[in-house]
């Protein structure tokens, strides 16, 4: 393991882990109010859903798009460090919703870029991918 995909690692993991603790956080307080929307959340249920759509899949596809070119395991660091940061906001816009609205459907509808985050690991296998200049394994061209 190079030194840059271990960088990689280590950035990775305590994005996933701060998501991870604030959902259990967000979890806690949600359950305090016993799930219960307040009057008139149905709006804004909707729209955190819908931004929560929109960034899910601009972390999904813009590192693939938008960074290419350079040294191979500079390319590498930086897709991993932009996929895992724009889907870690969309993990934090759903759970910040959760919070507005007690909704227990969010904080299901959050597990979508939280899976997207958990899949940018840079494994060994995918790290070679993106270094030798392919795209990174179960991500569509």
């Amino acid at each position: 393991m190079s030194d840059l995909q271990r960088t990689a690692l280590v950035m990775w993991g305590a994005m996933t882990m701060g998501v991870g603790l604030f959902a259990g956080v967000a979890a806690f307080l949600a359950a305090q109010h016993d799930w219960r929307p307040p009057p008139g959340s149905d709006q804004i249920l909707l729209v955190f859903g819908a931004l929560l759509l929109a960034v899910t899949a601009v972390a999904f596809f813009f590192p693939l798009r938008s960074l290419k070119g350079g040294q191979a395991e500079a390319l590498a660091l930086r897709r991993t460090i932009v996929g895992s940061a724009l889907a870690e906001g969309a993990c934090f816009m759903g759970l910040v919703g959760v919070l507005v609205v007690y909704d227990p459907r969010l904080l299901g509808a959050t597990a979508v870029p939280f899976l997207l985050l958990l899949s940018r690991m840079p494994s060994d296998s995918r790290w070679q991918s993106i270094a030798d200049g392919g795209e990174p394994p179960s991500v569509p061209s």
